[in-house]
C-alpha cells in the first residue's frame, strides 16, 4: 500500500473535499477519494497497479486542480508521500465556493425557508455593483425584494479596506488589486472549435460580487460617449443618476496640492483639447459635517450587510438576502418563477416575484437567459472589452516634478468635437498616476511607508481607456450538455493605426515634459477582461429621441429595451455591464451604479403605480 498526504493546515475547511488525481486512472474520470483527519487529507492506495510508479496531482472540490507539475510517486510499498498546501496551492475556482465559516453563519440564517406563497415585488440575481445597489435602493423605496447571490461572504467589505501585502520599493503594483487573483472564479472553457479567444478575465462569486475586488475610479461617460447610447439615457444620466451615484458612492478626490496644481498646469500645455480634472474615486476620504468615521472604498458587500442587519424601513424589513442560491432558470409569468440550487444542502428551491433582474455579470447573466429561453438570438453576441494601452515609468529625483511624498492621480478626457468635425479625435480617456504606490497603497505600519517613501524614483503610469462600438462577431457561446457553461469566443477589438500611433505621441510628449524614464518599450494591452470591464452580451437597443431603434441591422435591435427589459418579456430584466450598448472609455463602475438607480425608480413607479 502506498500513502499520499496532503497537509492543509486548517487553509481547507473540512467540508470541502480534496480528491486525489493519477495517470493510472485516466485522471478524471475516477477519482481517488481521501479521508480528512488532524488538518490532513490521507490516500491509501492499495491496487497493485500503483506499485509500479504513478503521476498524481490533487484536485479541490472535484473542480479545481493543484498547482505546478505532476507529482512523481515510486511505486515503493508502504511509503508515506506527504505534500503541503502552502507549498503547491490550487489553482482559481471554476464554479462558485462554499464559503461556510463563521461571518456566513452569523450573518445570515442560510436555513430559513421563505413563507409559503410569499411573492415578491423584486427578485435580483446577483449582488454586485448593479444588483447589489439596485436591490438597496428597491428596499428602501418599499418594494419587497430579495436578492439571490451564488457565492458566499468572503470578505464583508473592499479589498482598499482591509490590510494587504506591499512590494518591495520601487516595484510597482496595484496595491488595491492585491488579493483579486486568490478570490476569481474562472466560470467559463475555452473553444475548442478552432475559435479564436484572447479573453482571459474572471468573475467573482461573492456577496458583493466584482465590487469588492476595483480599482474605485468613477468618471463619468463624456456627451459624446452617451451620443452612441439611447437619448433618454444620456439625458437621464446627465441630469439627475451620475449625481446621485456619485453621492451613493462616496465621490472624492485627493486633496489639491501645490504638486497638483502643476502636473494640471502641464497637462493643459500638453493637451489644451482636453479637460483635466483629479480622478474621483469612490472612497468616502472625509465627511465634512458629519460626526462620524469614514467608510473607506464602496462596495454593495458592506451596503447590503449594513442593510440587512439593520431593522425598519430602510434596513432588513424590506430586503431578504440568500448567499450560496446559484439561480438554474426563471419561468416568466404573473408571478415569475425563480430556481435556485442551494448549493450547500444541493436541494432546489423556488422563489417568486412581479418582476425579476438579472445583475449577475457579462457572462453568467447570458448564460441564464440562455438556461431560461429567455431573451432574442442576439444573447451572448457582441461581447467587448475596451482596447487599454498603459506604460509603466517612474520619475528621477533630478526632474522637476519630482515629489518624494507626492502623489497625483489625474483624469483627461478630450473636448466635444469642434463644429464640422463628424467624431471624436482621440476616443480615450487618460489617466495619469505619479507617486502611483501612494495613491494605490494603505499604509498602517510606519517603517513600512517609509521604506516606500525613501525609494529613489517616484513610481508611475499612464493609461489609455478607448470607446470603441460592440464587436458583434464575438460572442459567448453554450455548452447545452453542461449546464450552459459558458465558452469564450472573444477577439480583441484593438486600436486603429490612427488611435495608435496618438497613443504613442501623446505618452511620450508627457513623458519628456515629466522627466520621466520608461521601465519597458512599448506599451501593455491590460489583457480582455483583465480590469473587468466586458459588456454586451444582452446590449440594449439603442433609439433616438423619437423611440426609433438606431441603425437597419437585426444586430443592432438589441436585446433589452432602455430600461433593461428583455424586449420578448413583459416581466423580466437585466441590469448590468451586459446591457451596455458599446464598450465606454470611462470605467464602467459608476455607470452601472446610475442605470441601477435608474431602473429602481422604474420597478417603483410600475409596483407602486
Amino acid at each position: 500500500m502506498i500513502f499520499v498526504e496532503l497537509v492543509t493546515i486548517a487553509h481547507i475547511p473540512p467540508f470541502s473535499e480534496v480528491t486525489l488525481r493519477t495517470d493510472k486512472d485516466g485522471w478524471t474520470t475516477n477519482e481517488i477519494e481521501g479521508s480528512y483527519q488532524n488538518d490532513r487529507w490521507i490516500f491509501e492506495l492499495d491496487d497493485p497497479k500503483y506499485l509500479t510508479g504513478f503521476l498524481c496531482k490533487f484536485a479541490l472540490n472535484r473542480q479545481i486542480w493543484s498547482n505546478g507539475d505532476n507529482f512523481n510517486i515510486p511505486g515503493t510499498d508502504n511509503e508515506r508521500h506527504t505534500f503541503y498546501l502552502n507549498e503547491i496551492g490550487f489553482g482559481s475556482p471554476v464554479q462558485p465556493v462554499v464559503e461556510l465559516g463563521q461571518t456566513q453563519a452569523k450573518l445570515f440564517d442560510i436555513s430559513r425557508p421563505d413563507p409559503a406563497g410569499r411573492v415578491y415585488d423584486v427578485i435580483v440575481i446577483g449582488s454586485g455593483m448593479a444588483g447589489g445597489v439596485l436591490a438597496d435602493q428597491l428596499a428602501d423605496s418599499g418594494l419587497e425584494t430579495l436578492v439571490l447571490e451564488a457565492g458566499g461572504v468572503p470578505l464583508e467589505t473592499h479589498i482598499a479596506n482591509l490590510p494587504r501585502r506591499h512590494v518591495a520599493p520601487g516595484v510597482f503594483t496595484k496595491h488595491v488589486w492585491d488579493r483579486w487573483p486568490q478570490y476569481q472564479v474562472i466560470n467559463y472553457d475555452q473553444p475548442t472549435d478552432g475559435s479564436e479567444n484572447v479573453y482571459g478575465g474572471a468573475q467573482a462569486f461573492n456577496l458583493g460580487g466584482r465590487s469588492v475586488f476595483w480599482g474605485g475610479f468613477i468618471p463619468r461617460m463624456s456627451s459624446w460617449e452617451l451620443d452612441y447610447w439611447p437619448i433618454q439615457i444620456k439625458w437621464d444620466l446627465e441630469d439627475r443618476y451620475y449625481q446621485l451615484a456619485e453621492d451613493l458612492m462616496g465621490r472624492s478626490t485627493a486633496p489639491t496640492t501645490y504638486y497638483t496644481r502643476e502636473i494640471h498646469r502641464l497637462l493643459r500645455d500638453q493637451l489644451p483639447r482636453y479637460s483635466h480634472f483629479d480622478a474621483p474615486v469612490a472612497v468616502r476620504q472625509n465627511l465634512t459635517g458629519a460626526n462620524t468615521i469614514t467608510t473607506g472604498m464602496f462596495s454593495t458587500a458592506d451596503l447590503l450587510l449594513e442593510s440587512s442587519r439593520t431593522g425598519g424601513l430602510v434596513g432588513s424589513e424590506n430586503l431578504t438576502v440568500r448567499t450560496h442560491h446559484q439561480v438554474i432558470r426563471i419561468e416568466p409569468g404573473e408571478p415569475c418563477t425563480v430556481v435556485a440550487r442551494d448549493i450547500i444542502s444541493e436541494e432546489e428551491r423556488e422563489f417568486t416575484a412581479q418582476y425579476v433582474v438579472l445583475a449577475c455579470g457579462c457572462f453568467e447573466s447570458a448564460r441564464l437567459a440562455k438556461r431560461s429561453n429567455i431573451g432574442n438570438g442576439l444573447v451572448g453576441l457582441g461581447v467587448t472589452d475596451h482596447p487599454i494601452a498603459f506604460t509603466h515609468f517612474s520619475i528621477p529625483p533630478d526632474s522637476p516634478y519630482y515629489d518624494r511624498f507626492g502623489s497625483v492621480k489625474v483624469v483627461s478626457q478630450p473636448i466635444e468635437p469642434r463644429p464640422g468635425e463628424n467624431r471624436i479625435r482621440d476616443p480615450f480617456n487618460i489617466l495619469i498616476e505619479l507617486g502611483a504606490d501612494f495613491n494605490q497603497g494603505r499604509y498602517l505600519d510606519e517603517d513600512i511607508f517609509r521604506l516606500n517613501a525613501e525609494k529613489r524614483n517616484m513610481l508611475c503610469e499612464i493609461v489609455f481607456l478607448t470607446n470603441t462600438e460592440l464587436v458583434l462577431d464575438n460572442q459567448i457561446d453554450f455548452d447545452q450538455s453542461n449546464d450552459f457553461r459558458p465558452i469564450a469566443k472573444i477577439k480583441n477589438p484593438g486600436l486603429p493605426d490612427t488611435v495608435e500611433a496618438r497613443v504613442r505621441e501623446i505618452s511620450d510628449n508627457i513623458l519628456t515634459a515629466l522627466g520621466g524614464v520608461k521601465f519597458n518599450e512599448g506599451f501593455g494591452d491590460g489583457g480582455l477582461g483583465g480590469v473587468a470591464h466586458e459588456v454586451g452580451s444582452l446590449h440594449m437597443q439603442v433609439t433616438d429621441s423619437n423611440n426609433i431603434a438606431k441603425g437597419t441591422q437585426a444586430e443592432l435591435q438589441g436585446v433589452v429595451d432602455e430600461n433593461g427589459k428583455f424586449l420578448d418579456q413583459e416581466f423580466v430584466y437585466a441590469c448590468d455591464l451586459s446591457i451596455f450598448p458599446t464598450s465606454p472609455a470611462a470605467n464602467p463602475s459608476l455607470t452601472a451604479v446610475a442605470l441601477a438607480l435608474r431602473l429602481s425608480d422604474h420597478l417603483v413607479r410600475l409596483v407602486r403605480p
